[in-house]
């Protein structure tokens, strides 16, 4: 995230949003870009908290579409990222409802390389058995499937 005018308390930041901050970050804790390009102060950033996660994997079975009883298309992949140490990958369950998940059904295969942007969730279920699970999973707001360039030896 970028953050500016970080120790400049109730003052708009000191740099205006351009084309390459766009990209970048379309909020700063405390702040926020407003549609002419300005900046707008939010609620007190000492009240605030962020959820927000960005997740760069590959996809690990093709992802399989299904519907609510309330007929609302839900799709689970799992990404495995790998760790920064080397030592393997973590294997993270990720939800896309409504038009990202019917999207994501004709987007990824298995082995592909995706980002995905969106929160993290807490949930508790119960089994059968009577046995209560907690579990964490990623609500995507956003999925790509990352494609890299062919390198052609010749």
């Amino acid at each position: 995230m970028v953050q500016i005018g970080v120790g400049n308390p109730g003052k708009v930041p000191n740099q205006r949003p351009g084309p390459a901050l766009d990209r970048v970050a379309t909020s700063v804790i405390g702040w926020r870009i407003t549609p002419d390009g300005g900046w707008q102060q939010d609620e007190d950033p000492a009240t605030m908290s962020v959820n927000h996660i960005v997740l760069l994997g590959r996809v690990d079975q093709v992802p399989e579409l299904r519907y609510t009883p309330e007929g609302q298309a839900v799709t689970r992949i799992v990404l495995h990222v790998d760790r920064p140490d080397g030592t393997g990958s973590d294997a993270i369950r990720v939800i896309a409802r409504r038009e990202l998940a019917e999207s994501v059904v004709d987007l990824l295969v298995r082995n592909d390389l995706a980002t995905v942007e969106g929160r993290v969730l807490l949930r508790t279920y119960q089994t059968k058995e009577g046995h209560r699970h907690k579990v964490a999973e990623v609500e995507a707001d956003r999925i790509q499937r990352v494609v890299l360039p062919t390198v052609h030896h010749g």
